[in-house]
């Protein structure tokens, strides 16, 4: 697989923390998912191949506030953003 063009500025270790038991599942398990957007999961999986190191971690909902607001600025400005060792000022 070819990586994807950002992958050049992962240098360290990626943690995921997801709070969907079955997105963990099915990023975790090798056998094919039964998940409703199998084409999302193979090229999530396809990506994370190419990560040298990712640990996935199952969090409770409430502990997922920060990528609440971040998914919140997306759908409210139609823009995308990238921030590098910073947040942006709404955090």
């Amino acid at each position: 697989m070819k990586a994807h063009p950002k992958m050049k500025w992962i240098h360290m270790p990626i943690t995921l923390e997801l709070d969907n038991t079955d997105v963990v599942q099915a990023l975790t398990q090798q056998v094919a998912s039964r998940f409703s957007w199998p084409t999302t999961v193979a090229e999530i999986k396809g990506v994370i191949q190419c990560i040298q190191r990712v640990q996935m971690h199952k969090i409770e909902r409430e502990a997922n506030r920060v990528v609440h607001v971040l998914a919140q600025m997306a759908i409210s400005t139609r823009s995308c953003g990238e921030w590098r060792l910073c947040t942006p000022h709404q955090l």
